[in-house]
């Protein structure tokens, strides 16, 4: 069998390059009178362990619930913070128009959370793809249809649907995710209560209206509620998006005005 001694006249060395098997190696020493003695050690190799290869689970693409539109509001919320990675984390996003009127323009097509505006009357189907960290995709589509008027009851529903997507609404409704922010409209900071079953690191994000993280907070979470202060001062005014995220699971966005 194959082995090297790197140094073979010294008290202390190393035995290399040895293959599976059991090795006896003999040490002789002698002293100042020329007396000597031996004694052995052995050595079993063990055959290397089989790598165990885990394969990689792909990401779960959500590009939220089908909406209407309305050419007097002419501007839809894209919201796939839903998806997620059961094994890692999502590394890419791409949103794309699959079918519809040629005329549309997504503010970001690489964000989780952006928008569509300069719609026309006609059914959109969007599809966003999210990529993982070890290369897996997946797709969603959601439909958009954008008509020229709506009843008041219908209205009612498609201006609630331009901040949050239905899904969000029922994740809301079901007291997950972010379940208060106040005050709203708030000026300096905000009080973030948030609910899930989930513990550990949970990350919050600000978006705008263009789908950009313009604030991130990471918080210890060890119960199933968590109490947040947020400062918001260093924002500018407008419309802003808060963004709940434990593990791999993400949570509805919720809506909040900045003055």
């Amino acid at each position: 069998a194959r082995y090297k001694i790197l140094d073979s006249t010294a008290l202390r060395t190393y035995a290399t390059n040895l293959d599976t098997g059991v090795y006896v190696f003999r040490v002789t020493v002698t002293d100042n009178k020329g007396a000597a003695s031996s004694d052995e050690m052995k050595i079993t190799v063990l055959a290397p362990a089989p790598k165990i290869v885990i394969p990689n689970a792909a990401p779960v693409a959500n590009a939220g619930a089908d909406g209407v539109a309305t050419l007097g509001w002419n501007k839809h919320l894209l919201n796939s913070t839903l998806s997620k990675d059961p094994d890692g984390w999502i590394t890419s996003v791409r949103w794309s128009k699959v079918s519809g009127p040629s005329a549309f323009r997504v503010v970001d097509t690489t964000v989780l959370l952006t928008h569509v505006t300069d719609l026309v009357e006609g059914v959109y189907t969007f599809r966003v793809k999210v990529t993982d960290n070890k290369g897996a995709s997946s797709m969603d589509d959601v439909k958009i249809t954008v008509v020229k008027s709506l009843t008041p009851a219908a209205s009612t529903s498609v201006a609630l649907n331009s901040a949050i997507s239905t899904a969000a609404q029922d994740k809301i409704a079901a007291k997950e995710g972010i379940t208060n922010l106040s005050p709203n409209p708030a000026v300096n900071s905000l009080q973030l209560q948030y609910s899930s079953s989930l513990t550990g690191e949970t990350n919050i994000s600000v978006f705008d209206l263009n789908g950009r993280v313009v604030k991130s907070v990471v918080a210890s979470k060890t119960l199933v509620i968590l109490q947040q202060t947020i400062n918001i001062h260093d924002l500018t005014n407008g419309i802003y998006y808060a963004v709940a995220r434990t593990g791999n699971q993400s949570y509805a966005p919720v809506k909040f005005i900045k003055q």
